[in-house]
Parts: structure tokens; C-alpha cells; sequence
């Protein structure tokens, strides 16, 4: 079963519970094991230790032998390297777990392997740092460029709702940044064969600055990134603008239950912008057409980008510690653990405003065609980062999309773009535990 989706299923004839996530996580299911009984919810509720359900297999429970959990492991996946140590051992702390292979089998590989071949030549350098062009297809080539980008269409294609009679409503939350403008430009595309006439919600979040302004960089950047985007489709760019006692309030009311069972600094930053951001604001007078926005049920974000294509700083730390081996080893531990850091909070956090978050860049399509790659063919860190990193969408976003400007720009993460880690203590360190949470 492709796409997103967490499912509980009671099979009556025989008393079995059985209950999964998608591979890749992206939506929510924690579980909670309390005075003899399982728990199974999309969010955590009241007392008790939840945690976040692993995405290597798919668990049942029957009545005739309520002490053993019957896992079925995915292809490719292990519980034993799983990112999801602390679910695992509650669940062998309650359970007598009896595991086997499932019998479903992928297309193709959906993770990367866990080395990559640099090809025999006579390297200058140990480990392998040689530019990209050495190495073999070079970088930018325009066959990968021409894939990604249709690759990417078709799931920003897939996660329409296209209803006859029906016209819905579409949000984007958008920085401005190469990965949000990418899913805009596509959505636009997609929405020129069924929905000409559409409007998109390009939807920004700021939280209020020292000067009592608003003007964050991803405010700035949103801006230029509309400015290159279609002149022919209805962009609605709605700049969601929090004060502190709007974040303190939210946060102590709501946030924090649905960050549950994450618990870091870096969870409480990113959680409670993107609530704001996946809430919009519900006032008719300052939003105009609220109708419009209030009919809004799906919101495209870019999740998933950074991991896959090389955008994060410590991508490039690995390249400079270990080479193209190195850095292709913590790009591949990024997807592996994206499900247990991101996708279950992320879910719950845009869920609560009864709007579902679909994720284009991690299409198993689009996840198993960069995962075949090496990384030299996905980003070059060679380069300065406005360039090098993500090279490969920023080459589809300058190449097929007309985004030239938007593909020199920067990555920013939404906590320091929207200026919302400048709110807390700046003692903490991302993961560090946030008290305020509890």
C-alpha cells in the first residue's frame, strides 16, 4: 500500500488487532502500554509513556494470546538499527514479540544502501572528495534533472483531491525557500489541466521580532519566491504573524499535547510554527475571501528535501570529516530516522486544524529514484551552499521551473527563518529536553 497512512484494523472472526504506518511514518500512530493494556491512537492522550509506533513492521495482537505481539518486518527494514529504540523495548517489556519477513515484496529498493562505489580512478585524496564530474555522470546531469522533475509532478499530482463537482482548496506553507517554491511551481502545473481558475494559499509564518516587526527572513524570501513564480495562477499569500503570549498561550492550551511523545527544544520550535502555519488565521476581516481559506483541507509542504538531497549542514560536516562515503552514510541515516524525529509530530500538529499534510518529496517513487543515486548526484558541497546544496533541485528549480532566482537562495530551517528560536531561552540546545513541555 503506497502513500500515506496509519490504519488499525479489528478482525472480529478471529480477535486480532492489527495496526501499522506507512514505512516512511508520515502519519502519526503512538501507543501507550498501561496496567496490562494497549493503547492505540493517533495522538497521545492523558497520563502514561507513549511512544511513536516503528515503521519496520506490521504488528497484530488476538485475544487467544493477548502476551504475544506477532510483528511481520518489512523488506529491507530492521528492528535491530531502528530508530525507534525506545518504542521497541517498551514493546518487549509488555510483550513475548515473535517476528517474521512479510511476504509483500517492494518494486525496487526503497532505502539507500548502506555504502556507495566510488569509482576506480586515481583519487588525489583520502577519502574521496574529487568534484562530482569525476566521477561519473557529473553533476546537474540532465537526465536526473528530467527525472526528479517528473518524478516530483506526479506526486505533487497524486496528493490532489480532484472530486467532479468539487473544487477544493490548496495551501502550501511557504518560506520562500527552494523546497516550498519547487512544490508551488509544480501544484501550479498540475492544477492547469483540472483546475485552471484555482487559487493557492502560499501560507508564511513569522513570530514577532525585537523591533515588534515581523519581517523574518523567511517574510523576505517569500516574497522574491512569488515574485517568479506563474503570473497566470491566483496566488493568495497569507502572512501568519505571532506575538509571544500567542505562542506561550497555544503551546500551554494545545501545542504541547500534540508534540507528545516528542519532547526536545527543537520539537517545541518547529512543532508550534507549524501549527500557526497549518492554522492560518480565522479572521475574516484581515484574510478577505475566508471562505475560501476556512474550505482548505490539504497543505503541501516540502518535508523530506533536505534529507535526501544533502541540505543540511551537517551533511557538509560529514563530506568534510569522510568524503563522498561519509557524507552518503549521514544522508541515508537522515531517511532512516526521519519517521521517528519529524513525520508522526508533524501529522499531529497540521491534523489539529482538521487539514491533512501531504508530502510530495517522499513519494516512494520519488524516495526510491534518489535513493539509486550516489550522492556527488544530488549535491555538491563543494560548492557554496546557496548552490551546492541540493544542487540537483536546484537545477530542476532554475532548469524546469524558471525559479532562478529562488535557486540561489539559502536554506533557512522554519525555527531560525520564522525567528521563533529567537523566543526561547538561547541556553538550549536543539535537543535538549523542553521542560515547557510537561
Amino acid at each position: 500500500m503506497l502513500g500515506e497512512w496509519a490504519i488499525v484494523l479489528f478482525k472480529k472472526s478471529s480477535e486480532i488487532v492489527s495496526f501499522a504506518r506507512d514505512s516512511l511514518g508520515r502519519r502519526s500512530l503512538v501507543f501507550c502500554i498501561s496496567d496490562g493494556f494497549l493503547q492505540i491512537s493517533s495522538v497521545a492522550g492523558g497520563s502514561g509513556s507513549w511512544f511513536d509506533l516503528p515503521t519496520e513492521g506490521i504488528f497484530s495482537v488476538s485475544a487467544d494470546e493477548p502476551n504475544t505481539l506477532l510483528v511481520e518486518i518489512r523488506p529491507g527494514m530492521s528492528y535491530e538499527d531502528s530508530a525507534f529504540s525506545d518504542s521497541w523495548t517498551a514493546l518487549r517489556n509488555s510483550y513475548t514479540i515473535q517476528f517474521k519477513r512479510t511476504r509483500i515484496n517492494p518494486r525496487r529498493a526503497l532505502w539507500p544502501t548502506s555504502d556507495v562505489c566510488i569509482p576506480a580512478h586515481d583519487c588525489p585524496s583520502t577519502p574521496c572528495k574529487c568534484p562530482p564530474e569525476c566521477l561519473d555522470t557529473g553533476f546537474d546531469s540532465d537526465a536526473d534533472i528530467t527525472t526528479l522533475f517528473h518524478l516530483l509532478k506526479d506526486s505533487v499530482r497524486d496528493r490532489l483531491i480532484i472530486a467532479q463537482d468539487v473544487r477544493s482548496q490548496y495551501a502550501v506553507l511557504f518560506s520562500g525557500g527552494v523546497d516550498s517554491a519547487v512544490i508551488a511551481a509544480l501544484l501550479d502545473l498540475c492544477l492547469r489541466d483540472v483546475d485552471p481558475e484555482a487559487e493557492v494559499l502560499l501560507v508564511n509564518v513569522a513570530f514577532q521580532m525585537s523591533d515588534s516587526s515581523y519581517n523574518t527572513p523567511d517574510r523576505k524570501t517569500s516574497q522574491i519566491a512569488l515574485k517568479e513564480l506563474s503570473r497566470e495562477r491566483r496566488w493568495k499569500l497569507i502572512n501568519v504573524n505571532v506575538t509571544k503570549s500567542e505562542l506561550e498561550t497555544a503551546r500551554s492550551s494545545r501545542i504541547k499535547q500534540l508534540i507528545k511523545p516528542c519532547s526536545t527544544v527543537l520539537d517545541d520550535s518547529i512543532g508550534c510554527a507549524l501549527w500557526f502555519a497549518a492554522g492560518f488565521p480565522e479572521n475574516p476581516e484581515l484574510q478577505g475571501n475566508f471562505d475560501c481559506i476556512k474550505s482548505c483541507r490539504v497543505v503541501l509542504a516540502g518535508m523530506g528535501a533536505d534529507e535526501q538531497l544533502g541540505g543540511y549542514s551537517r551533511h557538509r560536516a560529514a563530506f568534510t570529516r569522510g568524503g563522498w562515503q561519509e557524507l552518503h552514510k549521514e544522508m541515508s541515516l537522515d531517511l532512516r530516522r526521519i519517521a521517528h524525529r519529524n513525520l508522526g509530530r508533524d501529522d499531529r500538529i497540521v491534523s489539529d486544524h482538521g487539514r491533512e499534510l501531504r508530502i510530495p518529496f517522499l513519494d516512494e517513487n520519488v524516495v526510491q529514484f534518489l535513493s539509486s543515486l550516489p550522492p556527488w548526484r544530488k549535491t555538491n558541497p563543494l560548492k557554496p551552499r546557496e548552490t551546492g546544496d541540493k544542487s540537483l533541485l536546484r537545477a530542476v528549480a532554475r532548469q524546469k521551473l524558471g525559479l532562478s532566482g529562488v535557486s540561489e537562495l539559502p536554506k533557512r530551517a522554519i525555527q531560525f527563518g520564522s525567528r521563533i528560536a529567537k523566543l526561547q531561552d538561547k541556553s538550549e540546545g536543539g535537543a535538549t529536553i523542553a521542560e515547557r513541555l510537561f
